[in-house]
């Protein structure tokens, strides 16, 4: 089908494009009703034993596993703390696709509550590719 200008309707923003990225296309808060929709994918995915919380050590651990292991956050000058659940994500990257990547990377660790991204982004800080060394 084509649009008033001849052209599809369908627009391929490539694979560059923000919108293409799905963690970014998610919304950033997870509400009671994303949360069950996540859940339906297995009938009790999800669902712990009565007054079970994790640990904050432990919602820690994790969420600094996942930013260690994601391939665009360069996590070296970032700090990461926990209490009741609620991740804080502080520090500096070069980029603002680092910042929200870091923020989309913590909401995906079990027993995560809520996200304070207080990240600055400072373009002046050199990247560092994998594979090369900084002297």
């Amino acid at each position: 089908m084509h649009g008033p200008y001849g052209h599809s309707q369908q627009y391929d923003l490539g694979p560059e494009s923000w919108i293409a990225d799905e963690d970014f296309a998610r919304p950033r808060h997870r509400s009671d009703a994303h949360r069950r929709q996540e859940r339906q994918q297995g009938a009790h995915r999800g669902i712990g034993p009565q007054n079970y919380t994790r640990s904050d050590e432990r919602v820690r651990d994790d969420v600094c596993d996942r930013l260690t292991d994601h391939p665009e956050v360069d996590a070296r000058h970032l700090d990461v703390t926990v209490e009741n659940g609620v991740v804080l994500l502080q520090g500096t990257v070069s980029d603002r696709v680092m910042k929200y990547g870091a923020e989309d990377c913590s909401w995906h660790v079990n027993g995560v509550k809520d996200v304070d991204n207080r990240i600055r982004v400072d373009r002046r800080q050199p990247q560092q590719r994998e594979g090369s060394s900084q002297l």
